[in-house]
């Protein structure tokens, strides 16, 4: 293949076509790129071995996956904010856009003195956000402390955001107040919304404490009323004290069963005395003791609605404060606008955290989404003998060969469903904590099996530990391909052999225990003559049929024989063929990714040059060859055949004979 150029909007790697994307200029054409022109849509982020900072950074929702619209945000953010066209860690002043990186940058090069040449590098930046971490007031602080409000209302509010949002290292920021009432409007509507009244809240742990066992309780109710006759619950013997809690807990809550109720007086379960006195002060008045099934049922049907609500309570500290001060706030605009430019006010003159952030942000975009793309937009590094893609783990050693291509796995059983259609024979490995997935796509199986041992180089350069755990097992080679519809005849004829003769051997056996009868009638003698009679006529019909052949083949030319043999050969080689050349050539590794949960676009069939670099074994540098032994058993082969043609009327006549 041809190289490609650097205007090439298109790359032709395999049987695949992938954009071009080698600097940053080049990702405008992925938002012009059709989504489903990308090979990848959705992917674990996990799976790429890039920063996590960075990968947290895209994964913008959290969900731990990437998908199309997160990168081409990552991407319009870049363009927006950096004039660099190429991946790089480090900035200049010059190389930023926007007003608010541009103010950061000012105030970090003030508060540390870099001067405005001078280029500003992860490392450095990195260096600079630790420093300012230990004394963040030394580096002249943008964060404002609640104390140095004057007015009161504002420093309430303060104060409640530094409690809830509770930053480890500064005061509080513009950012935490924002957070702070986005939180207050998601705890005011989610609370406003409640299915009950405030008495619920109250109630719900009591009832959640036994919904299970009194539910329990009426099934056994009905199961007592239906066959008229109490259920009965055999105990384990010698039993200690915890194991006897234990079978307390298995138990029903009260007994005997009634249908209509349950009566907090019959005989209670002595491992639920507690949450039964507590249920009973709960939902019953003093005088009542039993709880009637139809106030079970309404009970029911309250506490489903308000368990799913519950369910749905916002995760935030600012759950902690009441309902009319959080209203408070959100409904006094003037306050909150003093206090944002308050907080605005004192940003201005000092550094924040986000300042840091937002330059980390720009740096690891540049230097890591060019990349990233590469191997999601496009995969072309997969292709690449000298390159890893970023989801490769590196190099498994076993059996003799090198396997370059392994892929993380996270559950075994769910990948194979995806591995057995990519018509690829799959090793799984356990590499200490990770599992892998590895291709073997040249060769043969040979001694690939489960529980087979070998290392692997990581990418990292270390070496490990690897053990097959698990394979999906399909033709590698043509020749595999090839026989495999053959060895699946003959391994049902061997299955069927070896049933006849274990069927037969225990008949032997049985027959050869048991002790032989006399025979009582006469005509015992006559049947065993007719079955050996039948026996010599079966004997001569085969005999003859097989003389019969013998002579048809002594009639016929050799090249007729041969001919015919060919023939035969032919009609059942061809199908074979073919089935193997179809199925080696749709091999797919797209397969192979999408059991991982990826989302691929494009079938990414699998060539003969990767099956070559993809799995490859070495040879041995004392490599004398055995190409000469082959010859020589080719030479004795061909020996044999004219040995045979030469002396073939003798040999017809000896057949015959």
């Amino acid at each position: 293949m041809p190289p490609h150029s650097a205007d090439d909007i298109y790359e032709y790697h395999g049987r695949t076509v992938h954009l071009a994307i080698h600097s940053v200029k080049d990702l405008e054409r992925v938002l012009g790129l059709d989504e489903v022109h990308w090979l990848a849509s959705t992917a674990p982020v996990k799976d790429f071995l890039l920063p996590p900072k960075f990968l947290n950074l895209l994964d913008q929702d959290g969900d731990g996956r990437v998908r199309v619209e997160e990168v081409k945000n990552a991407i319009r953010w870049l363009r927006a904010s950096s004039k660099l066209e190429t991946p790089s860690g480090e900035f200049q002043r010059s190389q930023v856009k926007g007003e608010e990186l541009e103010e950061g940058w000012d105030k970090i090069a003030r508060a540390f003195k870099l001067s405005e040449a001078e280029p500003l590098t992860t490392s450095k930046l990195a260096e600079f956000k630790a420093k300012y971490q230990e004394d963040p007031v030394a580096w002249g602080s943008g964060s404002l402390l609640p104390e140095n409000v004057d007015d009161e209302n504002q420093r309430q509010l303060l104060k409640a955001v530094e409690d809830v949002i509770e930053p480890d290292i500064e005061a509080v920021t513009e950012e935490q107040l924002d957070e702070f009432l986005t939180n207050a409007q998601t705890v005011v509507d989610w609370r406003n919304g409640s299915p009950g009244d405030d008495a619920w809240a109250d109630q719900y742990p009591a009832y959640k404490a036994l919904s299970e066992k009194l539910k329990e309780y009426f099934l056994l109710a009905d199961a007592a009323h239906y066959t008229n006759k109490q259920p009965e619950f055999e105990w384990p013997k010698n039993l200690t004290d915890e194991e006897l809690l234990s079978e307390f807990k298995k138990m029903p809550l009260v007994q005997p069963f009634r249908r209509d109720a349950l009566d907090f007086e019959d005989r209670p379960n002595p491992a639920y005395l507690e949450e039964l006195a507590n249920f009973r002060r709960t939902f019953l008045k003093a005088e009542e003791s039993a709880l009637s099934r139809k106030q079970y049922l309404e009970m029911t049907s309250r506490f489903e609605t308000y368990s799913d609500w519950l369910e749905r309570a916002p995760s935030t500290g600012v759950a902690k404060l009441d309902t009319p001060q959080l209203q408070a706030w959100l409904d006094n605009q003037t306050l909150i606008n003093q206090a944002r430019q308050a907080l605005r006010a004192k940003r201005e003159s000092g550094l924040v955290l986000k300042d840091f952030d937002n330059l980390e942000k720009l740096m690891l975009f540049q230097e890591h989404l060019v990349n990233f793309c590469r191997n999601f937009v496009a995969f072309p590094d997969l292709y690449n003998p000298n390159k890893r893609a970023l989801f490769e783990r590196g190099t498994l050693i076993m059996d003799g060969r090198e396997f370059h291509l392994c892929l993380p796995v996270d559950n075994i059983a769910s990948h194979k469903k995806a591995a057995a259609r990519s018509n690829t024979f799959v090793l799984y490995v356990e590499v200490e904590s990770e599992t892998l997935a590895v291709p073997v796509t040249s060769g043969n199986q040979g001694y690939l099996a489960t529980e087979k041992r070998g290392i692997f180089n990581h990418v990292d350069g270390q070496e490990k530990e690897a053990k097959v755990l698990d394979l999906v097992n399909n033709p590698i080679s043509f020749y595999e391909a090839l026989i495999a519809p053959f060895q699946k005849i003959a391994q049902s004829l061997k299955d069927k052999v070896e049933k006849l003769s274990a069927d037969k051997e225990k008949d032997l056996i049985s027959g050869t225990l048991t002790p032989a009868q006399p025979s009582t009638t006469a005509s015992s003698g006559s049947q065993k003559g007719s079955m050996l009679a039948g026996g010599g006529l079966a004997v001569a019909a085969i005999g003859s049929s097989l003389a019969f052949v013998l002579k048809t083949l002594a009639s016929l030319t050799v090249s007729k024989i041969l001919i015919g043999f060919l023939s035969l050969f032919l009609a059942f080689f061809i199908p074979a063929a073919l089935v193997a050349y179809i199925k080696l050539r749709n091999r797919d590794l797209s397969a192979i990714l999408e059991g991982n949960t990826w989302g691929i676009n494009a079938r990414m069939k699998l060539t003969s040059a990767q099956a070559k670099k993809f799995t490859q074994a070495p040879r041995h540098p004392g490599f004398v060859g055995s190409v000469v032994s082959r010859w020589i058993a080719f030479g004795l082969f061909l020996g044999l055949l004219g040995l045979g043609y030469y002396f073939r009327e003798s040999l017809w006549i000896l057949v015959a004979s």
